[in-house]
């Protein structure tokens, strides 16, 4: 259980850090987005991790609600702002995706199993 949370977060290290090139490349100051899309990005974890959440459009439109919220950082930027906050919102989700999202709920499964509660969804017996 704790090797699966720590590739979880790993994956989730390798997503902010997808968006993180992207966001030097674009010129943003990475710093004053963290405390924005650390919090929402382990938001969208812990929900995907939950309900079994697998599909690569969730974490594609993860990644663009989480990086838009840097628009509040910015609110007076133009169109390349936008830009790289919505290349960074795709890479980011598309990253963990590849890396942790497709096996979404295998932690939650294990818990459930370790509790003694079979899979969690009634489908082992």
């Amino acid at each position: 259980m704790i090797i699966a949370a720590l590739k979880l977060l790993g994956a989730f290290a390798a997503a902010l850090a997808a968006a993180t090139f992207i966001a030097l490349v674009g010129g943003l100051p990475v710093f004053a987005l963290a405390p924005v899309a650390i919090p929402f990005g382990l938001l969208a974890i812990v929900l995907s991790e939950a309900r079994r959440v697998r599909g690569l459009l969730f974490w594609l439109f993860a990644g663009l609600v989480i990086a838009w919220q840097g628009l509040a950082i910015f609110p007076d930027s133009g169109w390349r702002t936008l830009t790289t906050l919505t290349g960074m919102g795709l890479a980011g989700g598309y990253v963990y995706w590849r890396l942790a999202g497709r096996r979404a709920g295998r932690l939650a499964a294990e818990i459930a199993r370790a509790r003694g509660q079979g899979d969690g969804l009634g489908l082992d017996g």
